[in-house]
This record gives C-alpha cells, structure tokens and sequence, in this order.
C-alpha cells in the first residue's frame, strides 16, 4: 500500500487550503445524508420526587446535521410505578411533542415516538403516537417551526401527579435518521 503524504494547509499551500476545505464540506454533505442512530441513551432514568415536569433523557440534534427531505424517528419506552399515582410522559422535538393523557397507570410499560419530516430548514411535518399497556396514545399530526439550521434539543419528560420519585422510569431513548 502506498504512503500517502498529509497535507496541511499553511500560507504558501494555497492548493492544500482548498483541498482541506473542500474535503471539510463534502464530509459534512456525506454526515448530514446519513441514515442510522444519533443518539441512543447509555442508561435508564427514574423521575424524580416532585410534582414538576422533568426531563429525563435528551440529545441535541447539531445545527444542519439532518438535510431537508430526511424523517426523524425519537423513540422512548419505560414502565410505570406500582401505584396509583397519576403519571404524565411526553416526547419532544422542539417544541413539538407527543403526551399520554394523564393517568393513574399502574406497573404497565408505555411507549411514545415522534417522526419529524424536515420539509424546509423552518419546517417539519411532525407525527406522534404511542401506547401505555394497551391504551393508544391518541395521535398527533402537526406542522414543527424548529430551525435546523440551529442545534435543536430532543427530550423525554416525566411528570407524576402526587411527587413520588420513581413513579416514570424511562428505560429506552432513541434518536434516528430513518430516510
């Protein structure tokens, strides 16, 4: 195999200075087409003691990482409290989400997921559904304002009723590219 020299720029490299920066900016067109995880949480989450709405897991999304025409997937899955406390859970993109009903749900697993289609840089067409043990989520459709262009934070909330810790444990936070 050969030795390829490395090329660095420097004032008297006008050459080696485009080259770099053309290689920059087809490195960021090849990251900003890729499909596949961006995210998955290394760990599960309890809510805490109180009765305010918490944020469990989160990522942010990097400015222009996602290319317009490309769909969004946010899973997040948990169980609930043994007890007859009311829980709320909610996934956000934004300031686009998906919530349960608020409900006293006792020892069943839940899930909620958001797709986000990037229509424009200012646009998306967001769609939510989920279920918690047998009961459908009902399902969202509506038109996200997030900016791509700008880091945007994905989130998954929690919210217990009564402030017991644990009531919302989240145990699965997915953040994806799937088109």
């Amino acid at each position: 195999m050969p030795n390829l020299a490395l090329i660095t720029s420097s004032p008297n490299n006008s050459e080696a200075s485009q080259l770099i920066s053309t290689l920059n900016t087809l490195r960021g067109n090849i990251n900003s087409q890729v499909q596949g995880a961006l995210y998955i949480a290394p760990a599960t989450v309890n809510q805490p003691a109180d009765t305010s709405e918490d944020t469990l897991q989160s990522f942010t999304i990097p400015a222009s990482a996602v290319a317009v025409g490309k769909t969004i997937r946010i899973t997040a899955a948990g169980t609930c409290a043994a007890n007859g406390n009311t829980k709320t859970m909610k996934v956000y993109y934004g300031a686009s989400l998906v919530a349960t009903p608020a409900a006293a749900t006792n020892n069943k697993n839940w899930w909620l997921q958001l797709t986000v289609t990037l229509t424009a840089a200012a646009t998306q067409n967001v769609n939510g559904w989920g279920c918690v043990d047998t009961t459908m989520v009902t399902p969202t459709n509506t038109a996200g304002t997030d900016n791509s262009a700008a880091a945007v934070v994905v989130k998954m909330t929690g919210q217990s009723g009564t402030g017991t810790a644990a009531d919302i444990t989240c145990t699965q936070f997915i953040v994806e590219v799937v088109q």
